[in-house]
């Protein structure tokens, strides 16, 4: 076991995940122990190496690695109150090895997880009942974001559907602002990407198509999310709905088509952007529906997406749902 009393007194952080793996269960408390009492001398104290953040860092990549040794500790990281931040790096640590495997998040090079490697619903069960258990958990909603994102790559039931869209709703009312964030952050899809609000849009809407997809019902929650997020003033958070919306359209026409005309229920300049996949699965075949939203981004939105007017148009001409003396007079007007 590696010895951690090895300079001036202080506790020496593991110097990798893999370092700290190897600590028994009582050493590892006393590490832990030690950087939440000194938290505050991270800068300060010459003598330690590393810090509180670090031990945090290392901690949450432990877990990813071997996340069957944390999930069995966890309880009693609750019963010794451990800080809330070495909870929020465990929860991390599960969700983060759930997306490697099972989710689209590229892992890091030669990254390779403990054998024997858990079976992938039982971690996500797991996480599940640890954001419906533990409120201290919500006190850091980008945690908790990643937790339920993290769910939604592995659990498809109908029981653990209905739970996640209650997490979710709950999740997006509680940090529907991001105030923080969005105050440090004028970029809209970025903010759609980066906040608790938009990632759990994101997700929600994720897994609605995962229950199409294997032709399963949808809960009344993850409906009722949807359409709020869809007239949610914050327009960034409509962008991860019109990302995810051609295959809900496929699958369920009279709720995309809502969902839609609930993104654009105002005039729109910064949205059109994300509209063209809809638009080029819809054209051929619903030209009647997609006709009023290209005639509305005709005024709303060509200066950020004239080519997407320009290139929907111009099929729609292949298909002679407009003639080209239509769409050649409407190229003079505006002098496009």
């Amino acid at each position: 076991e590696p010895n951690i009393y090895s300079w001036g007194g202080c506790v020496l952080p593991p110097l990798s995940p893999q370092d700290l793996l190897k600590l028994s269960n009582k050493s590892l408390f006393q590490l832990l122990h030690y950087y939440e009492t000194h938290q505050d001398r991270d800068i300060f104290d010459m003598d330690m190496i590393g810090g509180f953040s670090e031990v945090k860092g290392v901690l949450r990549n432990a877990c990813i690695l071997n996340p069957t040794r944390f999930i069995i500790l966890f309880p009693r990281f609750i019963e010794e109150n451990l800080h809330k931040q070495y909870l929020c790096a465990l929860v991390e640590g599960v969700a983060s090895h759930l997306h490697y495997r099972f989710g689209n998040v590229q892992p890091p090079q030669k990254w390779e997880a403990v054998e024997p490697v858990p079976e992938g619903k039982q971690l996500a069960q797991t996480l599940l009942i640890w954001v419906e258990r533990y409120f201290i958990l919500w006190e850091d909603g980008r945690t908790v974001a990643t937790a339920l994102e993290a769910c939604c790559n592995v659990l498809i039931d109908w029981e653990s559907a209905e739970r996640l869209s209650l997490l979710f709703f709950w999740l997006y009312n509680q940090f529907s602002d991001d105030r923080e964030f969005r105050k440090n952050n004028d970029h809209v899809l970025s903010t759609a990407i980066n906040s608790v609000h938009g990632v759990a849009v994101e997700s929600a809407i994720k897994l609605c198509n995962r229950l199409l997809e294997k032709e399963q019902p949808l809960p009344e929650m993850l409906l009722l999310l949807l359409r709020n997020a869809a007239r949610d003033t914050a327009i960034y958070v409509r962008i991860p709905i019109l990302q995810n919306l051609p295959f809900l359209m496929y699958k369920k026409p009279d709720l995309g088509w809502q969902l839609l005309a609930d993104i654009f229920k105002e005039p729109q300049t910064h949205l059109w952007k994300y509209t063209e996949r809809c638009f080029y699965h819809e054209y051929q075949d619903n030209f009647g529906q997609v006709a009023p939203y290209l005639n509305r981004l005709l005024h709303e939105g060509m200066e950020e997406s004239g080519d997407i007017w320009g290139r929907i148009s111009t099929l729609s001409t292949i298909t002679e749902h407009i003639t080209q003396e239509e769409l050649f007079e409407t190229l003079k007007k505006t002098n496009n």
